[in-house]
């Protein structure tokens, strides 16, 4: 018997060592970031993806959030527009082209007779990994979920 219990308590931490603690990975990502948009990102859009948990903290900024999608109603940014977006990735080695386009998908931007011109670049990343035991020594791995916050810029392109 103690060798059933033995092999059984084996295979399910080994079967286990390698899943992510999801739920306290989007957490810890996603008071990392906010607190980062508090601080650093003064009056601004902030379009926020992807993040369905997070602590019940409030931070006192002048900037207005948006959920999952926001539509922009001119197209001369007057704002600076920023949008925090949930990753699992390897934190690494972080692919930025999947991202982009699931902003460009969740931004609607007004239709104009001139071309708009769109930017969107990485500022910074956060990771829900911790300095734990467990995620250095246990978990072992870079490959995490996580939040990346992109600057986006936009505006008529001058002819």
């Amino acid at each position: 018997m103690i060798g059933v219990l033995s092999f059984h308590a084996a295979h399910s931490f080994d079967s286990t060592r390698h899943l992510h603690n999801t739920l306290g990975q989007v957490i810890v990502a996603y008071d990392r970031a906010r607190e980062y948009v508090a601080t650093q990102v003064p009056d601004g859009d902030v379009l926020i993806i992807g993040f369905d948990y997070g602590y019940n903290r409030r931070w006192e900024d002048g900037s207005r959030y948006h959920r999952e999608t926001m539509k922009v109603t001119t197209p001369e940014q007057s704002r600076p527009l920023h949008v925090l977006l949930r990753i699992n990735q390897d934190m690494n080695a972080i692919e930025h082209q999947t991202p982009i386009q699931q902003i460009q998908r969740s931004i609607g931007f007004p239709k104009t007779d001139q071309k708009l011109k769109v930017g969107i670049r990485p500022i910074q990343t956060f990771s829900g990994l911790t300095n734990s035991t467990y995620d250095k020594h246990v978990y072992g791995s870079s490959w995490a979920f996580g939040g990346i916050l992109y600057k986006v810029t936009y505006g008529l392109e001058k002819s």
